[in-house]
């Protein structure tokens, strides 16, 4: 079991979570669409990009063609704590397929030799074949602690793997950029492909703990990652007004557009209303630096939400 950190390392005024809370910028809508994970087990550093680790030589082509057909998503996972360098032969991986709930668990062979290219076959095979996959998946809990991609997913993250690793021993793993650093830390709850932002070791427990009970909060939800970004929006909306429910069992869909930039969102399943009508408008959001490695700034996409009675 990892050894709980104290506090957050200390972060400078200009990293890029700090910048983002100060400014208060929405959580919501910000789960990458992804319906089916690649987890790879990685036990050193990882690079700042992971598709041009070493260890996958020869695999990539692959790797990027069924992440675009199965809308899929590669991580490097660990287990909790610091690691250092494993040169070992065999690894585990998990594919994990949201919207069947299920799961392939496997061996793979990193290469370590530019003449011995990574044997993933079991991997990628499992990657790219239909849903539902072998056997049920299981509950893990994924935070990110990517150092080399940005600091303050690991300054922030690796509080938050100590505090639910203590709580849910074999369940948490430490994995690479899932994406909005500025929200560490980030928590993506499987198989259920729930994004939850801005945790720390005071709160993850009990928001992770509400999930899991079927009372996602809010305050902390970015999305599910099988919805729709302004089926996203929406659902956190329903959320906030109607009191916590189950993000992911809840569903939606936009039933009619307005304009380009507004349009008419249907929710589904909320206990307290089963059927709530949405008016969803993106705005777009000044340009800002969004990661602590910018060298330029960027817009952002949020979406404002008024329900109708």
């Amino acid at each position: 079991m990892a050894t709980r950190p104290s506090a957050v390392t200390a972060l400078p005024p200009e990293a890029c979570s700090v910048l983002s809370r100060a400014r208060d910028e929405p959580l919501l809508a910000t789960a990458p669409p992804t319906q089916r994970w690649l987890l790879l087990e990685v036990p050193r550093a990882w690079p700042d990009k992971i598709l041009t680790s070493s260890e996958l030589a020869g695999a990539v082509p692959r790797l990027r063609a069924i992440i675009t057909s199965r809308t899929g998503r590669v991580l490097f996972v660990r287990g909790p704590g610091r690691h250092g360098p494993r040169r070992s032969a065999q690894r585990s991986f998990v594919v994990v397929d949201a919207l069947t709930q299920t799961e392939a668990v496997g061996q793979w062979h990193p290469s370590f030799t530019a003449r011995q290219p990574a044997d993933l076959e079991a991997a990628l095979a499992a990657f790219a074949a239909p849903g539902p996959l072998v056997e049920p998946a299981q509950p893990r809990l994924l935070v990110c602690t990517h150092a080399k991609h940005d600091q303050c997913c690991a300054a922030r993250g690796r509080p938050v793997v100590a505090a639910l690793d203590e709580r849910w021993p074999g369940q948490v793993w430490e994995c690479s950029h899932l994406g909005g650093d500025r929200f560490a830390a980030n928590v993506l709850s499987l198989p259920d492909a729930t994004y939850l932002g801005r945790l720390d070791a005071h709160n993850a427990v009990q928001a992770l703990a509400d999930h899991r009970a079927g009372e996602t909060n809010a305050r902390f939800l970015r999305g599910v990652a099988t919805q729709d970004p302004r089926v996203q929006a929406a659902v956190v909306e329903v959320l906030r007004a109607l009191g916590p429910d189950t993000a992911y069992r809840m569903s939606g869909r936009v039933t009619r557009t307005l304009n380009p930039d507004s349009w008419r969102v249907e929710v589904l399943g909320h206990r307290a209303r089963d059927r709530v009508t949405a008016l969803v408008t993106r705005r777009v959001l000044a340009p800002e630096r969004r990661t602590c490695q910018a060298t330029t700034t960027k817009i952002a996409i949020t979406y404002d939400v008024t329900l109708h009675p």
